[in-house]
């Protein structure tokens, strides 16, 4: 795989993509969050994702205003809909290494930071 420095703020390896191997509409990433730390909200444009952790312990914010929450641990999923604004955190005390399945051949391309308006008020 190839490492890259994602957009959403954490590394990545990039197994299946477009500029790897053509691919239009899947990507497949192994994905690495330290304990403590966490990605930057975000949301993927028309692309659905799944992810599958392989260990450690995440909590995943979600919605418009990132007010929705669920936990995920080794050996569950966790799937987050086209254009659903999103945020995950290792809150576990190893890494947390996902597999991560985009419906998105490029996977960094469509990828875009989010700032909740609840956020956007609050340092305004």
């Amino acid at each position: 795989g190839t490492p890259i420095n994602a957009i959403q703020g954490i590394p990545y390896i990039n197994f299946v993509t477009s500029e790897s191997t053509g691919a239009k509409g899947i990507s497949l990433t192994l994905v690495t969050i330290e304990p403590g730390d966490g990605c930057v909200p975000h949301y993927h444009l028309d692309s659905e994702t799944a992810l599958f952790l392989l260990s450690g312990e995440v909590v995943t914010r979600y919605g418009d205003e990132l007010q929705h929450e669920v936990v995920a641990r080794a050996g569950q999923s966790v799937y987050i809909g086209p254009n659903i604004p999103h945020s995950a955190r290792n809150v576990g005390n190893v890494p947390a290494v996902a597999v991560s399945v985009r419906t998105d051949g490029d996977e960094q391309c469509r990828t875009i930071p989010y700032l909740p308006h609840e956020m956007a008020v609050k340092s305004a």
